[in-house]
């Protein structure tokens, strides 16, 4: 299932980055070729879409569990240590992407219920662009659980190993 999830993502992900490139080239070769049709609002649409591409694709690093990190402190730790630690971060993060969650929700209620827009000219429900912020949280708040199940049944990867001279770098 989780591979299927992964493939998802992705494709989502993908999708939403050639809309932000056609829109972009659509705007530029405008501005240029017929400025008298460019209508505006081009590069609001990207920056909506490179949100929403973000926060889905935060939830497939958080469910692979590839976050920046410090991984010199982890590679110091015992198995056993690292597995506490790891448990300790997934919970803190899944905690904290509930609250994103919660309070995300509470920012788009209130844009639906006072309709609020975007002030350029395209006038966005700006709903939909804040509806990124519960809706991304919400997929890494699953996929964290995910993490803290496999850290709990001891399907957890390991820590990666320090890179040395051996490997040829």
């Amino acid at each position: 299932m989780g591979r299927v999830l992964d493939h998802i993502e992705t494709w989502i992900v993908g999708i939403l980055g050639l809309a932000m490139l056609a829109v972009a080239i659509a705007q530029v070769l405008a501005r240029y070729v017929l400025p008298w049709l460019v209508a505006g609002g081009g590069e609001e649409i990207v920056v909506y879409l490179f949100v929403w591409a973000a926060m889905i694709a935060c939830a497939g690093a958080a469910a692979r569990t590839a976050h920046i990190r410090a991984d010199l402190l982890l590679r110091a730790l015992s198995p056993r240590q690292l597995r506490i630690v790891e448990l300790i971060n997934a919970i803190a993060a899944a905690g904290f992407c509930a609250l994103l969650v919660w309070y995300g929700w509470e920012v788009v209620d209130i844009a639906l219920l006072i309709d609020e827009r975007s002030q350029t000219g395209i006038s966005f429900p700006m709903w939909i662009y804040y509806l990124a912020l519960p809706a991304g949280a919400l997929l890494m708040l699953i996929a964290y659980v995910g993490v803290i199940h496999r850290i709990l049944t001891g399907r957890a990867a390991a820590a990666p190993r320090a890179v040395t001279i051996e490997d040829g770098i």
